[in-house]
This record gives structure tokens, C-alpha cells and sequence, in this order.
């Protein structure tokens, strides 16, 4: 009968150890839920802080690049009509010379077509 209580003793220890692994278990895993719990409170008040400081730096990002953007068309925009109204005073000015010296005007162009011709011929690869 010694036996049937040291097998006993044994079952009883070992139900003991059983228990107390789950109970750390189960306590390991409600620390865990509680950890994770807090971080996440922490995690989603960290993101609502940058959201709300975050929100006014995207809009005055944003108004700034627009107005870069206005900037830049305008200045474009400047540009191009400065240079409409020189190709529209120079086309005046040869328009006026040519009606002056049409003999020279022709003179000009032929001479500068043969040079132009001149340059074509010498830059274009031999189809030799």
C-alpha cells in the first residue's frame, strides 16, 4: 500500500505543478493582454497628438506649395509674353527693313541660306 500512496503523492504533486504552471501561464498571458492594452492607449493618443499638430504643418505645407505654384505660372507665364512680344518686334523690324531694302533683305536671305545649306551638307553623315 506504500506504493499506492507514493503514486498518489505523485499524481497530487504533479496535478500541483500542472496548476501552478497554468496559473503563470495564465497570468504571463494577462499581462501580456495588459501590456498590449496599454501600449495600444499610448499608440492611439501618440497618433491623435500628431494628427492634431500634424494636420495645421500639412496645410501650411501645402498653402506654400500652392503658392510657389502660382508663383512659378505667373513667372512662366511673364516669360512667354516677353517673348511673344520680342518675336512680334522683331518680325516688325524685318518686315520694315525688307520693305525699306528689299534688293538687301534678298541678298541677306539667299547668303544665309547658303550657309545654313553649307552647314547641313557638312554635319549630315556621308551615305557612302
Amino acid at each position: 500500500m506504500n506504493t499506492v500512496g507514493t503514486t498518489n503523492n505523485f499524481v497530487k504533486s504533479s496535478q500541483d505543478m500542472l496548476d501552478n504552471a497554468a496559473d503563470k501561464v495564465q497570468g504571463g498571458i494577462r499581462d501580456t493582454q495588459h501590456a498590449a492594452d496599454r501600449a495600444g492607449r499610448k499608440l492611439s493618443g501618440a497618433v491623435e497628438a500628431v494628427w492634431r499638430n500634424g494636420a495645421p504643418m500639412v496645410e501650411k505645407i501645402a498653402d506654400q506649395a500652392r503658392t510657389v505654384t502660382k508663383q512659378g505660372m505667373q513667372t512662366v507665364s511673364a516669360a512667354t509674353q516677353q517673348v511673344r512680344d520680342a518675336a512680334a518686334q522683331l518680325s516688325d523690324s524685318v518686315v520694315s527693313y525688307t520693305k525699306k531694302n528689299p534688293v538687301k533683305a534678298l541678298l541677306i536671305s539667299a547668303a544665309a541660306g547658303a550657309v545654313l545649306l553649307t552647314l547641313i551638307k557638312a554635319l549630315a553623315p556621308s551615305r557612302d
